[in-house]
């Protein structure tokens, strides 16, 4: 079944409990394998390779906000860079027929830009990297109680 944008949550493990980032309005995981060519003298025009290693990273962004305790916001966010904290993270997929898939790493903070416009509200964007060795999963993930889910609405 279809996955809405709206239907892809990224949580990131903070005083011990999951939360979620305040005010993201997208987030993207990316998966890279290397490879080796395994091509020798004589194979003809077609190569041929070997995967070696996996990498993984991804990037999110979202508007500014200060003020939401039970949330991750870009103050936190910048702490974390800063204190070249690992942040454990899982990008939540859900479908229309309530399906889940689950990616859970470990990432560290590599880039944050942040800044607004006169006429709009302030934005941050982050690309992150990923360290160790991730897992996925397809069990519902345990709920994130909230008061108000303004921040998830699409902007």
């Amino acid at each position: 079944m279809l996955v809405r944008g709206e239907n892809v949550v990224l949580e990131i493990y903070d005083d011990g409990e999951w939360k979620i980032l305040a005010c993201a309005r997208s987030c993207q995981l990316t998966i890279d394998t290397d490879l080796i060519e395994t091509s020798t003298t004589g194979t003809g025009v077609n190569r041929t390779y070997l995967p070696t290693a996996n990498t993984f990273g991804g990037s999110f962004e979202g508007l500014v906000n200060l003020d939401q305790p039970a949330l991750v916001t870009m103050p936190n966010l910048i702490t974390f860079q800063l204190s070249h904290t690992l942040i454990l993270t899982r990008f939540v997929f859900t479908d229309t027929a309530s399906n889940y898939f689950i990616f859970n790493g470990s990432f560290y903070i590599t880039n944050i830009s942040t800044g607004g416009d006169l006429n709009d509200a302030a934005s941050f964007s982050v690309q992150v990297k990923g360290t160790g060795v991730p897992s996925t999963s397809t069990t519902p993930p345990t709920p994130i109680i909230l008061k108000s889910r303004f921040f998830l609405v699409l902007i």
